[in-house]
């Protein structure tokens, strides 16, 4: 079925079940709790759609837990913020122009949030917290066309022990500007001889384990 709401504040979870979708009218949408969408992980897709120039404030989150199809969330010709509080997780789509100023976290517990279209701007206090359990594999963002805007710190988790020049893929989109402020190991630990980089291309922005002397691009290449 379909939910239509407008400037409501959610203070506890609301689960959209298999098939369920959710429009989202007015420009304001307090989170507290948490917005599931299809958090059972069906083959039946369940959507929210935002038809506003939306705020979403509070401390809440939006799980997309269908993986690809199965979760998705788009606008309506319009831009959707979140506030410095907000968390998207999971694995889905996006479509349309979103900025977030919170917490994203793809992957279940590995995998891709994926843009078919739009934009997806970092704000400054954005927090990109990813997971990498070997070389080539880690949490992503990829956008198939239109823009990526990065700002913000990125977290990396470690389920494995890195080798210098181990890297995978952070972000992908025809389009990236911007650089982001930080990167840091903050659940795990590397070896005493490696460090953490970004490295970033016309279309990527790559997480690269490179050795401790390593401190400028190109990477790969001993700085003396």
């Amino acid at each position: 079925g379909t939910l239509t709401i407008s400037d409501l504040t959610l203070e506890g979870d609301l689960d959209l079940l298999p098939g369920g979708n959710m429009h989202v009218n007015g420009d304001s949408f307090t989170v507290d709790g948490a917005v599931l969408i299809n958090d059972s992980a069906s083959t039946t897709n369940s959507w929210v759609q935002f038809n506003g120039n939306a705020a979403v404030t509070g401390t809440g989150r939006f799980l997309l837990g269908g993986g690809g199809d199965d979760s998705q969330m788009f606008t309506n010709g319009t831009t959707v913020t979140f506030g410095p509080d907000q968390r998207l997780e999971g694995e889905g789509r996006l479509s349309g122009a979103w900025v977030h100023n919170g917490t994203v976290e793809p992957g279940l517990p590995i995998g891709s949030i994926v843009g078919n279209s739009g934009s997806f701007t970092f704000g400054d206090s954005a927090v990109f917290e990813v997971q990498t359990d070997g070389a080539g594999s880690g949490d992503r963002l990829d956008y198939n066309s239109g823009t990526v805007n990065v700002d913000g710190e990125v977290r990396v988790a470690l389920s494995y022990v890195p080798a210098v020049n181990d890297e995978f893929v952070l972000v992908s989109a025809p389009n990236i500007n911007g650089i982001f402020n930080s990167v840091a190991v903050t659940i795990g630990s590397l070896p005493t001889n490696i460090d953490v980089r970004l490295v970033y291309t016309s279309n990527e922005v790559l997480v690269k384990f490179v050795c401790i002397a390593d401190i400028a691009e190109p990477f790969g290449v001993l700085d003396l």
